[in-house]
């Protein structure tokens, strides 16, 4: 396998939610798995993105094609964890950006994330790819965060 440790250990945990969801997920009708993008240089910094490792498992599941350059983000943001709801949607406002000529019209969208907490960035992926011709757009998330007390 080309994973290194980390993303094993996330191809692993991906299976396992596929394994209890299965069913579901299937029924869904995906066309197309998204990841949640990182922008280029938060790539750089680390060239490992969490949802691209959980796109491709559930995409092969899926027998849907996981493209990891249909969403771009197109600026950086604070990390979401440090900010209060607010915050959190004025960071990621106007974030994202999809590749013209990339989405499917009319394509169900599996958008893959490692961590939900409040549904920000979903929401704003989702918003995005919709905008650009999406039917509809499904979350799929590894863990449900719990955000600030």
């Amino acid at each position: 396998s080309k994973l290194r440790g980390g993303d094993r250990l996330l191809a692993g945990l991906a299976e396992l939610v596929w394994r209890r969801n299965s069913q579901a997920m299937q029924s869904l009708g995906i066309d197309v798995v998204v990841p949640v993008p990182l922008y280029f240089w938060q790539g750089l910094l680390r060239p490992h993105n969490p949802a691209a490792v959980l796109a491709e498992v559930w995409g092969k599941r899926l027998n849907a094609p996981s493209a990891t350059h249909i969403l771009r983000k197109i600026r950086w943001t604070e990390a979401q964890a440090r900010l209060n709801p607010t915050q959190r949607r004025v960071n990621v406002q106007n974030a994202f950006a999809v590749a013209k000529g990339t989405l499917p019209a009319g394509a169900t969208v599996l958008l893959a994330d490692d961590v939900l907490t409040t549904g920000t960035t979903a929401n704003e992926a989702a918003r995005v790819l919709k905008r650009a011709g999406a039917a509809r757009v499904v979350v799929a998330v590894l863990a449900r965060g719990l955000g600030r007390r």
